[in-house]
């Protein structure tokens, strides 16, 4: 593995550098701050699919990054694919210094989280010495990691980050193996997978909300690793019995057939075909018909015991 500079490093090895591209913290160009349940509306339902995809980088609960497509081009040196790496990366700041010098580095973490090629971005301060703060990251490629320190906004974040440091951080260049946390290609698993919504089985019978309507949950029948994916339907007039809100995982609504409301926490929205739901986690959300139904696909992280669902919260006798 080669370091910017050109020196090789060997992974598993120490390493310290002194410029402020040493290391692999990543600030976006622009931060814009949006409500924690935002809805849009277009005229087809593929172009709100379309919509939800390219803003899929939202953090929880206020703050969406978004990343200009020109910025944070691969080096016309390095080939266009390369393997993932990792890094453990120690910054130690000047005595009395490690709080501000975590926070920013936290702000860090919350803007890498738009960045596609960011696998893994986790900030600790070390128990025996709260000057001591450790970055854990792991990247798709150098070309991902080098890409996000482009910008001029980046640049500047790094160097007034690099004014807390007392001394040159130190950067262990780790080969990445696997583990829990880090979601990778796993042996067995195909590169797509295609299904029909309709042929997932509907669990709303067995669970006595056949009379609501239906529920297919597509996880299984896609295989996949860190994204739930539902196909929800709401007979005409039908309410859904419970709320339900999460710790940690954003969720995305998209309207593609009827129409009708959507309860969060206090606040009652109108919905209809081509709309698309975004919901923080804390938000508690129920959905109710109109006339013509209510059909609805559900997308966000896969978080296993992340919900927590509260019974009777929009009871059928109140508006």
């Amino acid at each position: 593995m080669a370091s910017r500079s050109g020196n090789a490093v060997r992974p598993g090895t120490l390493a310290t550098r002194s410029s402020a591209s040493s290391w692999g913290s990543a600030w976006s160009p622009a931060i814009a701050i949006v409500p924690p349940a935002v809805r849009i509306r277009t005229r087809r339902t593929g172009a709100v699919l379309r919509s939800v995809a390219n803003n899929i980088g939202v953090t929880e609960p206020t703050v969406v990054a978004r990343i200009s497509k020109t910025a944070g081009l691969a080096r016309p040196s390095v080939p266009a694919m390369s393997s993932p790496i990792a890094r453990n990366v120690k910054f130690t700041a000047h005595p009395g210094q490690g709080e501000p010098l975590a926070a920013r580095l936290l702000a860090a973490a919350e803007q890498v989280q738009a960045l596609a090629g960011c696998r893994l971005y986790r900030v600790g301060r070390a128990v025996d010495d709260p000057d001591v703060v450790w970055v854990c990251e792991e990247w798709r490629s150098a070309q991902d990691a080098d890409a996000a320190l482009h910008s001029d906004a980046a640049r500047a974040a790094v160097a007034a980050t690099m004014e807390l440091l007392a001394a040159r951080p130190e950067l262990i260049a780790l080969t990445p193996l696997g583990g829990k946390g880090v979601v990778d290609a796993a042996v067995g698993v195909p590169p797509y997978t295609r299904i029909a919504l309709d042929e997932v089985d509907d669990l709303a019978p067995a669970q006595g909300l056949g009379a609501m309507g239906e529920a297919r949950f597509a996880n299984e029948a896609l295989a996949t690793r860190a994204t739930g994916v539902s196909l929800q339907r709401l007979r005409p007039g039908a309410r859904q019995p419970f709320g339900h809100r999460h710790v940690q995982a954003e969720e995305v609504y998209v309207v593609l057939e009827g129409s009708g409301r959507v309860k969060l926490d206090d606040e009652l929205v109108e919905v209809r075909a081509g709309d698309a739901i975004r919901v923080a986690p804390p938000v508690t959300r129920a959905f109710e018909a109109g006339a013509d139904g209510l059909t609805l696909l559900a997308v966000g992280p896969r978080t296993p015991g992340d919900g927590e669902v509260l019974m009777d919260w929009w009871p059928s006798n109140t508006t």
